[in-house]
């Protein structure tokens, strides 16, 4: 959209809304959302395979056969692995 057709258009906003004035000047100077994203994919799989992996240690504990070791390590491995391939939530990268 270049500078005509925006003029434009906002003429057509102001002529449609008398009690609202929007300048093309003053649409060019609104700044564009910034998106900060402080934790990323890696992040997000470690911390999930360090919890995981710690529930899954805790619960090996109550599955003698299996072992506690395994467990853990089989609980953080799955949640690395879906952590990477899932990616974080929203409210892990606010």
């Amino acid at each position: 959209m270049n500078d005509d057709e925006l003029s434009k258009l906002l003429a057509e906003i102001d002529a449609a809304t008398p009690g609202a004035q929007v300048s093309a000047s003053a649409a060019k100077s609104v700044p564009a959302p910034v998106h900060e994203s402080r934790g990323g994919r890696l992040a997000f799989a470690a911390l999930s395979a360090a919890a995981l992996g710690g529930a899954g240690a805790l619960f090996g504990l109550f599955l003698p056969i299996i072992g506690t070791i395994s467990t853990g390590i089989g609980a953080a491995a799955g949640a690395f692995v879906v952590g990477l391939i899932a990616g974080p939530p929203r409210w892990f990268s606010r």
